[in-house]
């Protein structure tokens, strides 16, 4: 037999190996994908099918605002416009909850908001970012009722305005945190200070009160603070070179004097997305440990802090551990969620069954009843919503998840719900969201009925 006719039988038989390699592959993959198919189908979550009562169109571009929708009464107040863009701007609204009826809406103004807006009275307070100044509006008819600045310097202004969430105080106080003064921590304004005859769109100067004995420390007051019967309670920023200690405090409203502190040590949280919570008489703190007071006192009821060490040995991250983002409470728990997601684990090198980023907390003690993870989870920002024994959890872009409030059974998932985020309110058996509208790019606020 010839070299050549040897030659070209080895080279047949080395294609035929090739292409039974290569047949080999396919039936493997074909194979794989078939499994994985098969998994996807028997794993496959419940159907929630929500009923949606009404729906209205928002402005919002791209993203949300950073503020919250805020419910007073049957009526809910959102924050609407472009916060992002080149020439932001916002828009208040008020809307019958029950009907989503728009009752009025005020004029656009440029500026960025960064604070919920708040009732004081028959006004309702908003803060500009861009401009510094606090925008009153009348709550029956929306127009501008006063415009306000603290100072006639700039700098001052710019360290002392609302950048979180401002309280309201026996109807005519203003209550907010300040992260940019440690002369000031906490600053109060007489809105009987605010002269209501002068045009709204004169800009008025009015004097505040600095509070600044939260403590023995010199660290800003890193959250919003939240204003229970005649006190305001805040959380200092800890100390993030030794331990990270997060200090809780009380200080009374009128005079601004220390109520009581507390120091909360070997807590791993650093900073953001704090949480307090007042429930008959007791405070509850979710910074790093799940803390809970008695609220006039400051006695410690009970303490739950947790470090790596601990889910390490076993036990599953509680809370604040991945930041708590938003917390409600409903018959004697809080539910949470955080920013863990589905790749916490393994950026951190342990198992993925020690995180959950859907929490249900026992409230008499801060310990886990039960928790989530959802496949493919990003991280979650908004508060869930128990409404008729069904707790109801936003995620971002992957729909509605519905839990049953006792147990923690998934009972469904409406796929249909695009959120961008997790902002919500609820009112009797309506839950409220704000659905991502992909073709026109902007957001849908919707109520959803609750059987």
């Amino acid at each position: 037999m010839s070299k050549s006719l040897i030659s070209l039988w080895m080279n047949l038989f080395n294609e035929v190996i090739i292409l039974k390699k290569f047949l080999f592959l396919i039936l493997f993959i074909l194979l794989m994908i078939s499994c994985d198919l098969f998994n996807e189908t028997k794993t496959k979550e419940p159907v929630y099918d929500a009923e949606i009562a009404w729906t209205l169109n928002t402005k919002m571009y791209s993203y949300l605002p950073s503020t919250d929708m805020v419910r007073y009464d049957n009526y809910l107040y959102l924050i609407d416009g472009n916060q992002y863009y080149e020439d932001p701007f916002f828009i208040l609204k008020k809307i019958d909850i029950e009907s989503g009826k728009l009752i009025w809406q005020t004029e656009p103004i440029n500026s960025i908001v960064t604070c919920n807006v708040v009732k004081c009275g028959t006004k309702l307070y908003l803060s500009g970012k861009n401009d510094n100044y606090l925008y009153c509006f009348d709550n029956e008819t929306g127009g501008l009722s006063a415009s306000v600045t603290f100072s006639a310097f700039d700098e001052i202004n710019t360290k002392i305005s609302p950048e979180r969430n401002i309280v309201s105080y026996l109807n005519r106080y203003l209550f907010w945190s300040n992260n940019k003064n440690i002369d000031g921590k906490i600053i109060k304004l007489d809105t009987e200070k605010i002269d209501f005859t002068k045009k709204p769109d004169e800009l008025q100067i009015v004097e505040v009160e600095f509070f600044a004995n939260t403590g023995d420390d010199n660290d800003y007051i890193f959250s919003a603070i939240l204003l229970e019967e005649d006190s305001v309670f805040f959380i200092t920023k800890g100390d993030r070179e030794n331990n990270t200690l997060n200090k809780v405090g009380s200080i009374k409203c009128q005079d601004g004097k220390l109520n009581w502190f507390y120091k909360i040590s070997n807590s791993y949280a650093k900073g953001g997305g704090f949480n307090l919570y007042y429930v008959d008489d007791k405070l509850y703190a979710f910074i790093g440990a799940s803390v809970c007071f008695e609220a006039k006192t400051g006695k410690v009821i009970y303490e739950f802090v947790q470090n790596f060490e601990d889910i390490l040995k076993g036990e599953i991250s509680i809370s604040k551990l991945w930041q708590t983002s938003g917390v409600s409470y409903s018959n004697g728990r809080f539910y949470c969620t955080t920013e863990a997601s589905d790749g916490t684990a393994a950026y951190l090198g342990i198992d993925k069954k020690y995180v959950k980023n859907i929490q249900c907390i026992d409230a008499k003690n801060g310990e886990l009843i039960w928790g989530d993870l959802p496949k493919k989870s990003s991280s979650l920002d908004g508060r869930p919503i128990v409404i008729n024994g069904k707790v109801f959890v936003t995620t971002y872009l992957q729909g509605l998840r519905v839990y049953d409030e006792k147990t923690g059974k998934l009972i469904g998932v409406d796929e249909k719900l695009i959120t961008p985020d997790g902002k919500n309110e609820s009112y009797k058996d309506l839950l409220i969201i704000m659905q991502w509208d992909l073709n026109n790019n902007s957001g849908i606020l919707t109520a959803i009925r609750v059987n």
